[in-house]
């Protein structure tokens, strides 16, 4: 009776060991599968954003200019400084009242509001398609919003018309659903730093002044391994399949 007793007591104990063992492991593994998790949640917004922003541009072949990226929680696009060329950019949140979306459209899976740059001409109906792609408007700008990757000594690869950011994980500078920046700007390094848009409406110059949005971390940038941003740019060379333009 004892010997068996101990038998039994011998299987609760490999029992309560490997399930300790499986405990651990999950416990190890849960912070990836929540963030993951997260990461699928962000894209999800991000495709209903953008598909959004592909509809305006089909319907009135304009973009709607940024919502304030600090201070204002209701979604509205803000204005806009005035377009005088076709070299600049605007950034700011997701404008996602205009668009017909819900708030935690506008957010990524994090709860941090997604940033929203937009090509001047976008906003201004300068696109369009008796316009071509705008390559032979002249100007910087041509090329859209230049997004560069590690290497900053080569001419950005691509340009767009629109680009959607997400700060990931770290959040570190990002956008408060509540309409506050988080904390950690003044950390960043200048690859994380250039997606952060200003306080207020402003333009932002294009490559030729020395400005473009980051896709990766300059390889030499201090704390780079921190930087977390997603882009989710519409290239420029799909304007006119966006705006469902016929051949000539």
């Amino acid at each position: 009776m004892s010997a068996r007793r101990g038998t039994v007591l011998v299987d609760l104990a490999l029992a309560v060991a490997v399930l300790g063992l499986v405990l651990a492991g999950g416990l190890r593994l849960a912070p990836a599968w929540i963030d993951a998790g997260r990461q699928r949640e962000t894209d999800t917004r991000v495709g209903r954003v953008e598909a959004a922003l592909v509809g305006a541009m089909r319907r009135l072949h304009a973009l709607p200019c940024p919502a304030p990226a600090a201070g204002a929680r209701d979604g509205q696009a803000g204005p806009c400084p005035l377009v005088s060329s076709d070299d600049t950019f605007f950034m700011g949140a997701v404008p996602w009242q205009p668009l017909g979306l819900m708030p935690r459209d506008g957010e990524d899976g994090w709860g941090h509001r997604l940033i929203y740059a937009v090509a001047a001409p976008a906003v201004a109906g300068a696109w369009g398609c008796a316009a071509g792609t705008g390559s032979e408007a002249g100007g910087s700008a041509a090329r859209g919003i230049p997004i560069l990757g590690s290497d900053k000594t080569r001419e950005p690869a691509q340009g767009a018309v629109f680009v959607l950011i997400s700060t990931g994980p770290t959040a570190a500078g990002s956008l408060g659903r509540d309409g506050h920046r988080l904390p950690g700007t003044d950390t960043l390094g200048p690859s994380a730093r250039a997606n952060r848009p200003p306080d207020t409406p402003a333009t932002v110059r294009d490559a030729h002044a020395g400005e473009a949005l980051h896709a990766a971390p300059a390889p030499d940038e201090r704390g780079a391994d921190r930087f977390a941003d997603r882009l989710h740019p519409l290239p420029l060379a799909l304007l006119h399949a966006t705006l469902e333009c016929a051949e000539p």
